[in-house]
């Protein structure tokens, strides 16, 4: 047996993964690398909490209280930050902790820049929108609008606040004025249907390779994420799986991974991105068997990737966030409370409400219902000139 250490800066998601591992009987070590006030500690499969200041901390205070104890420790992160560190210290780090790697120092950080791997993913044949990497402020010369612009790099502040839809020169100039000085990734405008992604392990390279699932949205904004989700049991074919193995290989990855796709309006499918770690979606898909924290852990375990016992009990099954869903779509009149309600329903897995881990639950609403007084005291006492 090892223990486990998550390291995490997403509240829901560091929390799936806190009880991922917890219905394993794993109560983890969990390390928060951000200082948000909302953290998962309050779970009760948490079995000791860690404040870091920032991820580049959170890595530092891992290997001062666990490297070099003689064992060895399996890691598991949400966040990319912590991934570029992780494959930048991989040779001081990897005799203590089984962590999401590409095989050796500095090898993974290329392909967590998003151009490198649409250029990748183009090599190997798969579908990629036209895509200009640029500085802000610049305009290709060959661009036609409109355009799709996020982030070219996931580690830049606020990336997901740079995805924009962008219709013309003036909307581009307009854009960059509004955005620090960072690199950007321009794509072709692909008017969607949905968006497709499949969830998975890569084990020895991507020699060894586990893809139970797919999943697409019930609401999804034109240029947001994804709040309603629906996932089912792989079906997108041996090709595709074959590709994504590709693709694994020349990255050299081994770990927990999500590779997401457009999909046009004729059911094209387009390469978007993958991310080479864990994603908000892990508890939903514990619940419906395909727990990829357990693939991961027991493969750490052995050696070799551990999927036997793994088994689809129920496909599809809809996961909702709560929280981002109500706040989108309801407190904006887009859609209806009874409407809302009675979707809250028919989901099958949460990223807050958890009968299981009842004690976050309750300890969470009077955390926020205590902050949420003290801000409102504040601002009386403001205004008042006290």
């Amino acid at each position: 047996m090892m223990d486990v250490i998550i390291i995490g800066e997403h509240l829901y998601n560091t929390l799936g993964q806190v009880r991922c591992f917890g219905e394993m009987g794993i109560r983890p070590i969990v390390i928060w690398a951000t200082r948000s006030v909302y953290t998962p500690a309050f779970s009760r499969y948490v079995r000791q909490f860690f404040q870091a200041m920032d991820p580049e901390d959170g890595v530092r205070l891992m290997f001062a209280q666990f490297g070099n104890k003689g064992q060895r420790y399996v890691v598991s992160t949400d966040s990319d930050h912590v991934m570029s560190i992780l494959d930048r210290e991989y040779d001081s780090l990897s005799g203590s902790f089984c962590f999401f790697n590409a095989g050796g120092t500095g090898r993974l950080s290329r392909y967590l820049e998003k151009y490198e791997q649409c250029a990748l993913a183009k090599e190997l044949g798969l579908r990629v929108p036209k895509t200009w990497k640029v500085r802000s402020g610049m305009i290709p010369e060959d661009i036609s609008f409109p355009v799709f612009a996020k982030a070219a790099d996931s580690l830049d502040y606020h990336w997901k606040d740079l995805t924009r839809i962008i219709r013309s020169r003036e909307e581009l100039r307009a854009y960059y004025d509004s955005i620090p000085p960072v690199n950007v990734l321009l794509q072709d405008y692909i008017e969607k249907k949905n968006e497709m992604a499949v969830e998975g392990v890569s084990f020895h390279g991507g020699r060894e390779l586990y893809l139970p699932i797919q999943g697409e949205y019930l609401r999804l904004p034109e240029d947001g994420f994804g709040t309603f989700k629906k996932n089912e049991a792989y079906k997108a074919g041996e090709k595709l799986k074959e590709t994504l193995r590709q693709l694994m290989m020349n990255v050299g990855y081994s770990g927990i991974f999500e590779t997401e796709f457009l999909v046009g309006p004729d059911d094209t499918l387009y390469y978007l991105e993958t991310n080479f770690r864990q994603t908000q979606y892990n508890h939903a898909l514990a619940d419906m068997g395909a727990n990829l924290s357990r693939v991961w852990y027991r493969s750490c375990l052995s050696g070799r990737l551990e999927t036997d016992s793994e088994s689809i009990r129920k496909s599809p099954s809809l996961v909702l966030n709560e929280p981002k869903d109500y706040k989108t779509y309801v407190e904006t009149g887009k859609i209806g409370k009874w409407t809302w309600l009675k979707d809250v329903v028919k989901a099958d897995s949460y990223y807050f409400l958890d009968r299981k881990d009842w004690p976050y639950v309750l300890r969470s609403f009077l955390h926020s219902v205590r902050l949420n007084t003290v801000a409102f005291f504040r601002r009386l006492r403001r205004r008042a000139g006290l």
